[in-house]
């Protein structure tokens, strides 16, 4: 499972095996602001951890970002991949729609994600097969 947390105004994450499905109990934490500067998309787990991120088991990549007001990133996605953005905090704008805290999108057959912070934000971004 992968459990955002809030602790201190720092948010961190989690990452743990469920014991029942996988015989294993193994839970690995680490604060975002280690993988991730503002104003620019980190890499926080990945196949075989690359980069540094941590290990994800899946075709899968869990990115997160931290924007200020009116700063803007650009991501590509690659053919046949698909993006499921997550707010965690404040406020954006993700190809022309806007979504709030708490708010999270499904996205396919766009090659380019486009996201603008209205409001200094935080969220994540899942890119997955």
């Amino acid at each position: 499972s992968i459990t955002p947390q809030i602790q201190q105004k720092h948010m961190y994450f989690r990452f743990g095996l469920n014991r029942e499905k996988t015989g294993l109990c193994r839970s690995t934490q680490k604060f975002v602001r280690d993988f991730v500067k503002p104003g620019k998309l980190g890499l926080l787990a990945a196949p075989e951890g690359r980069g540094g991120a941590l290990t994800m088991h899946a075709d899968a990549l869990l990115c997160t970002g931290i924007l200020a007001e009116d700063q803007e990133i650009e991501h590509t996605l690659e053919s046949n991949r698909h993006a499921w953005p997550q707010m965690v905090r404040r406020e954006l704008v993700l190809n022309g729609i806007k979504l709030n805290g708490g708010d999270g999108a499904a996205v396919s057959e766009e090659s380019v994600l486009k996201i603008r912070a209205t409001r200094s934000s935080e969220f994540l971004l899942f890119e997955l097969n």
